[in-house]
C-alpha cells in the first residue's frame, strides 16, 4: 500500500540503498524509496526534546546532495513535521541525517547498517502504531485478531471514540472475546460518554 500510494502521489522516486556490513537481503530489506512531498515517520527517537519521536510523522520537503571521492551522494533528508521550525537550515525544516544501527538475531549481533531513519506511513500495521496517538484514524481490521488485544490497539491509537472510521462492513463478534480487552474498551467507551455529557452541562451553564 505505502509504495502504491508513493508511486500514485509523486512523480520521481528515489531509491536510497543502506550501507551495511551484513549479507545483500538485508540491505534489499532496508532500502528506501521516497520522493519529495511522501509521507514519512521517524523510526527512531531522534530529537526528544522538540518531540521528534519514533513515529513522528511528517512530509518530505527537501533534499542535500554532496560530492564525495565516491561520486555524488544523498546526506540529509528536510521534513516538515507539523509545528516544528528549525532556524539556519535549509527550507527551514527538520533536517535528517543517516543513522547507524545495529542488527541483532538471537541476542547477538548480526550486522551494522546506515540508513536516513524515516519509512513511507501512508498506512501503518497497528503493530507500527503502538505507542502513537493520531487525530484522526481510518482503520481497517483484519478478518481476525493478529495478537491478543490488537483490536483494542487499533482502536485507540485516536482519543475521540468519533474521530475513528471503521472500513470493514463487518466485523466478526469473535474478535471481542478476549476479557482484557473488553474490560479496557468499556471503560473507554464509558469515559467518552462522561465528557460528552459534562461538556453538554457546561455548554448549557456557560450560555
Amino acid at each position: 500500500m505505502n509504495e502504491c500510494k508513493l508511486y500514485e502521489n509523486t512523480r520521481n522516486v528515489l531509491e536510497i540503498k543502506p550501507v551495511t556490513t551484513g549479507p545483500p537481503e538485508l540491505a534489499a530489506a532496508h532500502t528506501l524509496h521516497l520522493g519529495l512531498g511522501a509521507k514519512v515517520s521517524l523510526t527512531v527517537n531522534y530529537k526528544v526534546g522538540l518531540g521528534l519521536v519514533n513515529g513522528a510523522v511528517g512530509t518530505l520537503k527537501g533534499l542535500k546532495y554532496k560530492e564525495t571521492p565516491n561520486g555524488i551522494q544523498l546526506t540529509v533528508l528536510f521534513v516538515e513535521f507539523p509545528g516544528i521550525y528549525c532556524d539556519n537550515v535549509e527550507f527551514g525544516h527538520v533536517p535528517i541525517f543517516v543513522h547507524q544501527d545495529f542488527i541483532y538475531r538471537k541476542g547477538r549481533k548480526e550486522a551494522l547498517i546506515s540508513q536516513f531513519p524515516l519509512a513511507l506511513v501512508y498506512g501503518l500495521s497497528v503493530y507500527r502504531t503502538q505507542g502513537i496517538t493520531y487525530s484522526k484514524a481510518l482503520i481497517n481490521l483484519d478478518k481476525r485478531e493478529i495478537y491478543s488485544g490488537a483490536t483494542y490497539s487499533a482502536l485507540s491509537r485516536v482519543k475521540p471514540l468519533k474521530d475513528f472510521v471503521i472500513v470493514d462492513s463487518v466485523i466478526r463478534p469473535n474478535r471481542f472475546k478476549d476479557h482484557y480487552f473488553m474490560k479496557r474498551f468499556d471503560s473507554e467507551i464509558a469515559e467518552a460518554r462522561r465528557l460528552e455529557i459534562f461538556n453538554s452541562v457546561y455548554n448549557e451553564y456557560d450560555d
